[in-house]
């Protein structure tokens, strides 16, 4: 069952969109065509604190937070499948 309480991504007009998808970072990996480790060090690398309190990074649209001892990994919209503006 999914939370009602999820993160959500404002749209340019401040209406909430769908809520964020965060992915294991093995998941995320695959569909960069990385190994787990390799994708788990470029985060790392570019890890920082965020205004909240969390770890997260970001990299060429792919955003990284930890949540507890793991990272999930969200795509920005640039990633999606589809036509582009």
């Amino acid at each position: 069952m999914p939370s009602r309480i999820a993160p959500r991504i404002l749209q340019a007009a401040g209406e909430p969109s769908e809520p964020a998808r965060w992915l294991s970072l093995p998941a995320a990996a695959a569909l960069l065509d990385m190994s787990p480790d390799a994708l788990r060090r470029a985060v790392e690398r570019h890890a920082i604190r965020a205004p909240d309190g969390g770890i997260e990074a970001t990299i060429d649209g792919v955003r990284a937070r930890k949540f507890g001892r793991r990272w999930r990994v969200c795509f920005s919209e640039r990633w999606a499948p589809g036509p582009r503006r």
